[in-house]
């Protein structure tokens, strides 16, 4: 998937307080504790969408995790999101994104994505807030991109763009979620939202998923579950 991936606020936020099944969406969370429970738990979601040119789309996201692995003397957990999408019966296509991440944190260092082989490295990162108010967002990690690459030993010199992500609070459909929000720099410019619903201010997630991609072509995809 384009992620995590793969991950900007699209003006999809609806408005007013209300919240998942007609309760209070929660006044703040803990944005930290949901991405962590996202990224480092095995997950599996069933979602159904749109193109912006009328297509019907099914999709499967999944989340596994692998045996942790040391790079340069420093230990990293790692996490793979795959995101598989399907017109009718036929595959559109199927994006795995392995994501590393220091040892303990949600803290990302190295990016690589299956879709064109290419890989990001973490220039800065942010941390995230452990309570953040409902409509607030803020900056996770600033990446810059190379080429043909699947893991920190194989990362080349040559740079291909930027990708920068954020995260953000905020309600979807009247959903509280939260949110990683992705900008990437290749040529051209493509954006991804990955958010999933919380349910208290502790960041416990709930059971619904949003992803919203637009591409190099401005055709944006929504998909939700």
């Amino acid at each position: 998937m384009k992620w995590l991936l793969a991950v900007c606020c699209l003006a999809l936020a609806g408005c007013g307080g209300g919240g998942s099944y007609g309760t209070p969406a929660p006044a703040t969370t803990n944005v930290r504790a949901a991405i962590e429970s996202l990224l480092k738990k095995p997950q599996s979601f069933n979602l159904v969408g749109s193109t912006s040119t009328g297509i019907s789309l099914t999709a499967s996201l999944s989340v596994t995790q692998s045996t942790p692995a040391t790079f340069q003397g420093e230990q990293f957990d790692i996490s793979t999101v795959t995101l598989s999408i399907r017109s009718g019966t036929s595959l559109v296509g199927t994006n795995t994104v392995t994501v590393w991440m220091y040892k303990g944190t949600v803290d990302q260092f190295f990016l690589a994505t299956s879709a064109d082989g290419s890989c990001s490295v973490s220039d800065s990162i942010s941390a995230l807030p452990t309570s953040a108010v409902l409509g607030q967002n803020g900056p996770y990690t600033s990446m810059t991109g190379r080429f043909r690459c699947t893991s920190p030993e194989s990362v080349s010199f040559s740079t291909r763009g930027t990708r920068t992500q954020t995260w953000s609070y905020e309600l979807i459909n009247g959903v509280p979620m939260v949110c990683i929000n992705s900008s990437v720099n290749w040529l051209s410019t493509t954006t991804e939202s990955d958010c999933v619903e919380v349910v208290d201010s502790s960041g416990t997630l709930g059971r619904r998923v949003y992803v919203t991609t637009t591409d190099a072509n401005k055709v944006t995809t929504r998909l939700s579950g």
